[in-house]
């Protein structure tokens, strides 16, 4: 690059940076804030039942000996 690309890429780079920086923009209107309905929760000791609808079966006998 000789001296001139260098220069004018510089002055480029300059002020496409101060444009960048200076431009004002107007404030934007801001969406009101979505209702929600709300419930209250209530603290309840409930049963807790386990049913599982399957039986284990193995392929393999084990024989357990006293010694």
């Amino acid at each position: 690059m000789n001296l001139f690309q260098k220069n004018t890429l510089l002055l480029l780079s300059a002020l496409f940076l101060f444009s960048a920086c200076s431009k004002e923009e107007a404030p934007q209107k801001q969406t009101p804030p979505q209702s929600v309905s709300t419930m209250n929760a209530k603290a309840e000791n409930l049963p807790l039942n386990f049913t599982y609808p399957a039986k284990l079966v193995s392929d393999y006998d084990v024989i357990i000996k006293p010694q």
